[in-house]
């Protein structure tokens, strides 16, 4: 797919991060282009180019139904207003398998908790972002010496709460402080849940609904819709504009389960994986 990305041996991990614990890896994979972004600054740049273009935007506004008629979207309704439309995008993320019961659609997903944290500025001691598939954990460190990132525990089981628990802080501490013995004793800043949506096989949902014209899905990113969504807006908008679906699309297609082409992506970091 054009990314420069290349194996790299134990020698050459050393280099690249000489605070990793030397006991913890054998190799890895390495994408000299990739890097990180901060969120919010990216939504708030996709809202600004978005007015720009007329699109109208409306925060703390709930969907409340969708309307069919005759096998075809006919409108949402939203706690503001009903609004008349013959195409919905289900972006919802966590929240997508409400909004399609409420198309009567089934999306089988399971929603999932996944906590983050956040420590002290210190001094820089990795220069990229990394991922151990090992340790089910991912992290960065921040242009303010913060070292953030989020470890998922074993058999992580489908659950909805916001609430922190003492017991992902005690596994995030175990792991991080296991990959970066510098680590060990830092202060912890902040912590924080987020929850999203998994498809049975940890693969997005993308294309549109059969049975259903005008209903078009754009789900079950779990962790990695941040990542995925430049190329699944842009390839989602061709589908709508063009009406064709694009070769990038058809693997994410939504009837996958009833047909058996499931995605096998052995890349993707996840707990809920060690029980398919």
């Amino acid at each position: 797919m054009g990314l420069k990305t290349r194996m790299v041996d134990a020698g050459e991990v050393a280099d690249l991060i000489p605070s990793l614990n030397p006991r913890v890896f054998v190799g890895g994979v390495f994408q000299k282009e990739g890097g990180v972004a901060r969120h919010d600054a990216v939504v708030w740049a996709y809202e600004r180019a978005a007015r720009q273009l007329g699109v109208e935007i409306f925060p703390y506004t709930e969907v409340v139904d969708v309307n069919v008629e005759s096998d075809k979207i006919t409108g949402v309704r939203t706690t503001l207003e009903n609004i008349l439309t013959g195409v919905v995008v289900n972006a919802a993320g966590a929240f997508a398998g409400q909004v399609a019961e409420m198309a009567g659609v089934n999306l089988m997903l399971d929603v999932y908790r996944l906590e983050m944290i956040v420590t002290e500025p210190l001094k820089p001691f990795l220069d990229v972002a990394l991922s151990s598939p090992h340790f089910l954990a991912y992290m960065h460190q921040t242009a303010r010496g913060e070292f953030a990132g989020g470890a998922e525990p074993q058999n992580l089981s489908p659950f909805l709460g916001l609430k922190n628990s003492r017991h992902a802080v005690q596994n995030m501490a175990h792991k991080f402080g296991s990959l970066f013995p510098g680590l060990r004793g830092a202060k912890l800043m902040r912590q924080w849940v987020g929850i999203v949506a998994k498809s049975p096989d940890r693969g997005p949902l993308l294309g549109a609904v059969d049975g259903l014209e005008g209903f078009f899905l754009n789900a079950g990113w779990g962790g990695y819709g941040f990542m995925g969504s430049p190329a699944g807006g842009r390839l989602m908008a061709e589908l709508i504009v063009d009406g064709q679906t694009p070769d990038a699309v058809h693997p994410f297609n939504p009837n996958r389960f009833k047909t058996g082409q499931i995605i096998v992506e052995p890349t993707i970091i996840g707990a809920a994986e060690n029980g398919v």
